[in-house]
């Protein structure tokens, strides 16, 4: 039954409004009409959900094999092809690349590599799980163009400037750059993986130091995901450490009954959690669904 709500839902979006900003991003005229909410053409997270949608589309086709969602996922897909030979260099995004400036320059901005990451995982699953070799080509167009910028930091601002660009959210680049690291096998995709390892996340983590309180959830559970990608990819049996010893700090010092962790996006002192339940508005703003999952 959940399947079947699970296609009736992705049935029910037309693919030309989630591509309505990607489109106009590249000069495109487009087709249909724009999406609201966090996807409206004036947001500057526009073009996360297309991600979202790649990647439901991929396990619930591989669930049910129906023709119709098939149809769908190849033509978002060219879609976007379109969309980044349009772009040029790789880049492919509904937002403009001037973001992705104001992110190295540690300026304020809504989270662009987070909504990268959305597309780049969105466009594995689509090769991964739905055999789409133009989806892993144009996973590897944009892994070159954000490789490009990272490679351009670092020469232009040094090592220190680009980690300290990474106390923005960022979502889980180095967890989809270690996947595609083990797809291509190539040393520069393990390279630029690494450089979104965040070591002052990760390093404490294996002397078991807690310097989790205060710190953004929804930004570090997918960094630690990624240190065991890596593993996975590289062998260091470091990162599974890392990871591992992560894991269980959160679960033995701020874990709700129910599995999340986080509130207001936010962890906070070890071993207290009563006060943060209650009635309505203060009792439902943890363990928000962005992290959880």
């Amino acid at each position: 039954a959940s399947m079947q709500v699970n296609l009736n839902y992705l049935l029910s979006i037309d693919p030309d409004t989630l591509l309505w900003a990607w489109r106009r991003n590249a000069g495109e005229h487009p087709k249909g009409r724009p999406a609201g909410g966090w996807e409206a053409p004036h947001m500057e997270l526009r073009g996360h959900f297309l991600g979202h949608y790649l990647s439901a589309c991929a396990m619930t086709w591989a669930s049910t094999n129906h023709s119709v969602l098939d149809g769908r996922m190849r033509y978002v897909v060219s879609a976007m092809a379109e969309v980044a030979a349009r772009l040029g260099g790789g880049y492919l995004s509904a937002f403009p690349e001037s973001l992705l400036d104001r992110f190295e320059r540690i300026e304020p901005v809504w989270a662009p590599y987070y909504t990268l990451h959305k597309v780049l995982q969105g466009l594995l699953d689509q090769y991964t799980i739905a055999g789409s070799s133009l989806a892993l080509q144009l996973a590897i167009g944009l892994a070159a163009y954000v490789g490009g910028r990272l490679e351009r930091v670092l020469s232009t601002s040094g090592l220190t400037h680009h980690w300290a660009t990474l106390n923005m959210e960022y979502g889980g680049m180095n967890d989809v750059l270690w996947q595609l690291a083990a797809i291509t096998g190539r040393p520069e995709h393990r390279r630029w993986a690494s450089l979104f390892d965040k070591p002052c996340f990760l390093s404490p983590q294996a002397t078991h130091e807690d310097r989790l309180s205060k710190m953004h959830a929804n930004t570090h559970v997918p960094i630690a995901i990624g240190a065991l990608h890596r593993h996975e990819v590289t062998g260091e049996p470091v990162f599974r450490l890392l990871a591992e010893n992560f894991l269980d700090l959160l679960n033995t010092t701020r874990t709700f009954a129910t599995g999340g962790s986080s509130h207001h996006e936010n962890w906070g002192s070890p071993n207290k959690l009563g006060h943060l339940l209650g009635p309505p508005p203060f009792g439902t703003v943890h363990q928000e669904s962005c992290v959880t999952h």
